[in-house]
């Protein structure tokens, strides 16, 4: 299957197709509505309050609306809407929500239709729902209105482009606005008025030269001037004027709030209207086999009450978020529905002979060997099995590069051939060891704890033909493992 037909590519390039900024979510909402009711869930579309035209989409199987785990993520996008376009390749999808927020919430659609096709989902209900709110990139009304729908969750798993990683926590956020207040008069005569633009840009100053909190776990705190607007001519001084400002907060939102109150309060022409916030965010991340990933940004986690497990998790880099090259990765896609099945993606072997690797090859296209791992230097070289490996795309990786030994107790890293071509071509045996397992295709292990062999075994250069081959021939017939 062409992976542009794969389901979760296909959902997601369809959802992208549909603007869906925030406060004009409808019809993405009524799309995932059919979609999900032509997949044989229960659909409620729920207005975010009465008459409301903004509507979250909740989706269960059977008649119960409770359930164990609950999968969400946010319909709404940041403006502009971005059309859908592809790389040439066709292995990078481009839109707005490609990454933020659509890409995560189409993989936790299909990561369910996988589960519920492998039998592993009760098929009458009570196992999985899926929530999918308004409203996340302007407020979060959208989850706040869940808070109402008297639902509990044990574990709810929220969809945010954590680049395939599990989120352990992430930056709260404190947002406001700033009100200036100046007395119009004609430019020439600044005297006789006061410019609310200047009131605005020495506050703003002064904000952005602060220092923030800042934590261990999640990093600084930032400050942002998002959008400024004052005065009407470049001839009159301003009257009036404003800016929409925020804190990323990494820690104290209390603290943040009161330093920002008492920087304000010296300059008597401007006013703050707190326009809403959350602390930093703690999350659950108590699940063995994955990297771990604090997040700068906010999400609708702290939003949503209640005494369930939190994880953060899906597709996708923050930094494509938001701006005009917003993207996914086609195999990022597809691997995030991979791990949210609990799907193991490759193997590694070691110590495998050839009949070993032979017997895992049939299971081999639904879980890839990736590597396989073997004792390899030039007294045991491995070739055949090496060149085995080679054939079925198993990267050789070999442990003990430098300790081979003989019965006799002679060493490999004094053997006198060793010696020499270690000096013709200006390095050190070890050097010489590492080169050779390179240019045969394989991954040498060596070891060292001291910081000047580490970076000594860094230092990779090609070897001659002439040189492979001598070290080559020093194979010993039947040669003694180390293990």
């Amino acid at each position: 299957m062409s992976s542009e037909n794969v389901p979760v590519v296909s959902l997601l390039k369809q959802l992208i197709e549909i603007p869906s900024t925030s406060e004009d979510e409808l019809a993405v909402g009524i799309f995932l509505e059919i979609h999900l009711q032509s997949l044989g869930y229960t659909v409620e579309r729920i207005p975010i309050a009465p008459d409301s035209t903004r509507h979250n989409v909740y989706a269960y199987l059977g008649p119960t609306r409770k359930t164990r785990v609950c999968l969400t993520s946010h319909m709404d996008t940041v403006p502009p809407h971005i059309p859908l376009s592809l790389s040439s390749d066709r292995k990078i999808i481009y839109g707005r929500g490609a990454c933020d927020d659509k890409g995560p919430l189409a993989a936790q659609i299909e990561a369910i239709e996988e589960l519920r096709r492998e039998g592993k989902i009760n098929p009458t209900g009570g196992d999985i729902s899926l929530l999918f709110v308004v409203g996340e990139e302007k407020g979060g009304p959208g989850m706040l209105a869940v808070n109402d729908m008297a639902l509990t969750w044990d574990a709810v798993i929220f969809g945010e482009p954590t680049e395939g990683k599990l989120g352990v926590g992430h930056k709260g956020h404190l947002v406001f606005e700033l009100f200036a207040k100046g007395i119009a008069s004609h430019s020439g005569y600044p005297e006789r008025g006061s410019s609310a633009n200047t009131a605005l840009t020495n506050v703003l100053s002064e904000l952005t030269a602060t220092k923030w909190p800042s934590s261990e776990l999640l990093g600084p705190s930032t400050f942002n001037i998002g959008k400024m607007c004052g005065g009407v001519a470049y001839n009159i001084l301003a009257a009036s004027g404003k800016a929409l400002c925020a804190v990323r907060i990494a820690s104290d939102l209390p603290g943040i709030k009161s330093k920002i109150s008492d920087i304000v309060s010296k300059h008597p022409d401007i006013d703050v209207k707190w326009s809403f916030e959350y602390p930093e965010t703690l999350l659950d991340h108590d699940v063995e086999g994955f990297s771990l990933y604090p997040a700068a940004f906010g999400t609708d986690v702290p939003r949503l009450q209640g005494n369930h497990k939190k994880f953060l998790f899906g597709p996708g880099s923050i930094l494509h978020a938001h701006g005009e090259n917003e993207q996914v990765g086609v195999d990022e896609l597809i691997d995030s529905v991979q791990i949210s099945t609990g799907k193991t993606r490759a193997v590694g072997v070691s110590n495998f002979s050839i009949p070993e690797i032979e017997e895992l090859l049939p299971h081999s296209k639904e879980i890839p060997i990736s590597c396989c791992q073997n004792e390899a230097h030039p007294w045991l070289p491995a070739t055949e099995r090496v060149a085995f490996m080679h054939k079925h795309g198993i990267v050789p990786s070999c442990y003990s590069p430098f300790t081979g030994q003989k019965e006799d107790g002679e060493a490999l890293l004094k053997d006198k051939t060793m010696l020499e071509l270690a000096e013709k071509n200006s390095m050190n045996v070890g050097q010489l060891l590492q080169n050779w397992a390179l240019g045969r295709g394989t991954i040498p292990l060596g070891k060292s704890q001291t910081e000047s062999h580490i970076k000594s075994n860094l230092a990779v250069r090609k070897l001659s033909s002439e040189d492979m081959k001598a070290l080559d021939d020093l194979a010993i017939a039947n040669g003694p493992e180390q293990i």
